[in-house]
């Protein structure tokens, strides 16, 4: 890695990808929670190189300007670890896509035991190197829809999706896969979590506004007994 100023690159593929410096990285996820450690923040550096290099010929995201990506997809993953206890828990990411907020999840709790499940063929592909590049473990990528992922004998204690859309399959699944003390965990508008807290069937806790963000929230609820 080339580091200048405010400037940084890191190779991959053979190729340097311009990636934000540190100072930038934590001044970029303040309002989220407490200050990361130096390996959280070159693991930052090194996925977004990586996505930045994989975006040119796979839609991983729409999301290309480096300070909307830091608030929009690390920040509000920092922001969950920071208000919900998921540490040393196994975790479902459903509809994975570029990793969000799964992946970034497990960078911001090492102990984390995440499955990201993506059926797109090039978004695993993708998951699966972005792995790798980053020595990440206790991470498996699921190819397949969700409805197919079997969970583990004692259920996922969290399942968590960003902007997935059908949230009555989310929950029909996440009824079937959770543990006995399990929850969702959602991030979305406002007004969708108003109406899935209409929903019969679920205990919801109150949604969580993040910051900076304009009527986005995060959603947890477990299923009713």
């Amino acid at each position: 890695m080339v580091v200048r100023g405010e400037a940084s690159t890191i190779e991959v593929g053979g190729r340097a990808i311009p990636v934000p410096s540190s100072s930038i990285i934590h001044r970029a996820l303040e309002p989220f929670g407490p200050a990361i450690g130096a390996l959280e923040t070159e693991q930052i550096r090194r996925y977004m190189a990586i996505l930045k290099l994989w975006n040119e010929k796979v839609s991983l995201t729409a999301i290309t300007n480096d300070e909307e990506l830091l608030t929009r997809q690390f920040g509000e993953a920092l922001f969950a670890i920071s208000t919900f206890a998921v540490e040393k828990s196994r975790l479902a990411d459903v509809g994975s896509g570029a990793g969000f907020p799964g992946l970034a999840l497990k960078i911001f709790s090492p102990s984390l035991d995440v499955t990201l499940i993506e059926q797109n063929a090039k978004k695993s592909t993708f998951l699966r190197e972005a792995l790798r590049f980053l020595g990440l473990q206790q991470v498996s990528v699921e190819s397949r829809d969700f409805h197919a992922v079997k969970a583990p004998s004692c259920g996922f204690d969290w399942i968590t999706a960003k902007a997935l859309g059908s949230y009555s399959d989310l929950l029909s699944f996440a009824r079937d896969s959770i543990s006995a003390r399990g929850s969702v965990l959602l991030w979305l508008g406002s007004k969708d979590a108003s109406k899935l807290m209409n929903l019969e069937g679920w205990n919801w806790r109150p949604a969580v506004a993040i910051p900076t963000a304009l009527r986005r929230v995060l959603l947890s609820g477990s299923p009713q007994s």
